[in-house]
């Protein structure tokens, strides 16, 4: 190969889901007359977002498979749909909520955002949520490890953390089913900074669990979130992107700026910049030449990715609000309604109102970690049967009498292997800020998990997919770039202050109060219960 060879394209994009489709569209709409291909490995674009039709009462209609929220707080994804001409419609959210937890856990209903616990309970919970948000706030999400506690917090998983704050079994429960559905995975599985990390992401850990206003389930889009990617397509041209093209093996040639990759089929394409947008530990599989440094290899590999299995029901119409209920669920499967062989777990541990925006009825749920892995190696129509069976506890006799049924595994997607994101074990993040998102040579990275807003969501996705492409615009571009585009991206190492503790005496004191009251309450129900 002659130095003087040119690429044959000036940017090529691994992946063709929304972060990926993102970067080629800002590229394209900073300078239209750029060679830009995007290479996807399935048989579709979209990635984590996939939307399919259900019958219906009516005939049919659509629903998500993927991911499905979106929220006004959610800047990127929310101009992103405008732009497309889409739009939203609020989650439904009214009415009486159910939750089921322990052992001997019957069903017990509440209002508002947390369910009905003791006092106790409930006083850990509100103070850990409060200590959650108050660490979100300032949390520096670019390098976790210039928070005072990050080396301690690195070193323990979730589980741990929640452990140390919350004593009653009841407030552990209830807050472990809420974190495990969030992040796919057991919260013993995976790091506390990481917790912490993409809860600052957010704003604040609310924002990650609840569907009010501004909440990662405050809205769903129109006519399902795939078409977020089928749009952008049809925008940027059906030429650009490339189906059923799995990319094997990236050389970087010694001539700068010259990156050639090669598929499965042993197709080869050239480029002046790459763009990886898949998720990281599919990086992993990937052969580089050079090799990729060491420490980023090992955050790839080091970032399995959770494991949901989603489930849609539609009925004829939505019994369970004319009942009084949202249709909401919280529960921890340890009374089963439903077991089956040897699987002594509930199948289900997320319910909530699917109802379309054209009032077709449906109900969605989500079966989380470890309980949509016991319950994939059961026959089909036997979780179909206890899922039901668990919504008729729940809801009453006409959960029993669906029109229709559908069920994603994600950990069978091919190329993506899980959702809804790569979550960091314990004892890696420390390379986070230098090795995480940063190039290699001409490879850029893209996908929610580099992003540094609303990690694990589609919002995420966007901020990435445009950071990489600026990051490639820096290079091929320069000119085309405002004075601030052209910084790189915020080094926290070099910018951010350490946080530092303040002591409030009025907030100590109420806290102290509080915590003699509830203690006090306890007291007096073992002393009762001994008389």
């Amino acid at each position: 190969m002659a130095l003087a060879e040119q690429p044959e394209f000036d940017v090529i994009i691994v992946g063709g889901g929304i972060s990926g489709l993102s970067a080629a569209r800002e590229l394209l709409k900073r300078d239209k007359d750029l060679k830009v291909l995007v290479l996807e490995a399935k048989d579709r674009v979209g990635g984590r977002t996939l939307s399919t039709t259900l019958k219906t009462a009516s005939g049919y209609d659509t629903w998500d498979l993927g991911g499905q929220w979106v929220s006004s707080t959610q800047v990127n994804i929310m101009a992103l749909i405008k732009e497309l001409g889409l739009d939203t419609y609020p989650q439904y959210s009214q009415g009486t909520k159910i939750v089921q937890h322990g052992k001997r856990g019957g069903i017990g209903t509440y209002q508002g955002t947390i369910p009905r616990l003791s006092l106790l309970s409930l006083l850990e919970i509100h103070f850990f949520i409060n200590k959650l948000n108050k660490i979100s706030r300032d949390f520096p999400v670019d390098n976790p490890y210039l928070y005072p506690e990050a080396h301690a917090l690195d070193g323990m998983t979730a589980e741990t953390y929640i452990h140390q704050h919350l004593y009653t079994r009841a407030a552990r429960e209830v807050s472990e089913v809420g974190i495990e559905t969030v992040f796919g995975a057991l919260s013993r599985s995976f790091s506390a900074l990481h917790l912490l990390r993409c809860s600052a992401s957010a704003g604040e850990i609310n924002q990650l669990l609840e569907t009010t206003e501004g909440s990662a389930q405050e809205a769903r889009i129109k006519g399902g979130t795939q078409q977020i990617s089928n749009l952008i397509v049809k925008e940027i041209g059906e030429d650009k992107v490339r189906i059923l093209e799995p990319v094997t093996k990236v050389y970087q040639m010694s001539q700068e700026g010259y990156v050639e990759v090669i598929t499965q089929e042993g197709v080869k394409y050239s480029c002046n910049q790459l763009i990886m947008a898949i998720p990281p530990h599919l990086s992993a599989n990937i052969k580089f030449e050079p090799p990729l440094p060491l420490t980023k290899m090992e955050l790839f590999k080091k970032m399995p990715m959770g494991n949901i299995v989603k489930y849609i029901i539609t009925y004829s119409k939505p019994f369970w609000r004319t009942a009084g209920f949202s249709g909401e669920i919280v529960t921890d499967g340890q009374n089963p309604v439903s077991t089956v062989d040897d699987v002594t777990v509930g199948p289900i541990d997320i319910v909530m109102d699917a109802t379309s925006e054209n009032g077709n009825a449906a109900l969605v749920c989500f079966s989380s970690a470890h309980r949509g892995l016991k319950w994939a190696s059961v026959a089909a129509f036997k979780r179909k049967e206890a899922i039901l069976k668990t919504l008729s506890f729940f809801l009453g006799e006409e959960a029993l009498s669906p029109i229709d049924f559908i069920e994603k595994n994600w950990a069978h997607e091919p190329y993506t292997g899980g959702c809804p994101g790569g979550n960091f074990v314990p004892g890696v993040m420390e390379f986070v800020p230098l090795h995480l998102r940063s190039p290699f040579k001409s490879v850029h990275w893209a996908g929610t998990e580099m992003s540094t807003v609303w990690i694990g969501y589609m919002d995420g996705a966007v901020s990435a997919g445009q950071h990489a492409a600026l990051e490639v615009l820096r290079v091929l571009r320069p000119l085309l770039l405002t004075a601030d585009e052209l910084k790189p991206h915020p080094n926290s190492a070099s910018n951010y202050k350490p946080l530092q503790k303040s002591f409030n005496a009025k907030f100590f004191g109420l806290l102290v109060g509080l915590g003699i009251v509830a203690v006090a309450v306890v007291i007096k129900t073992k002393l009762s219960f001994l008389a």
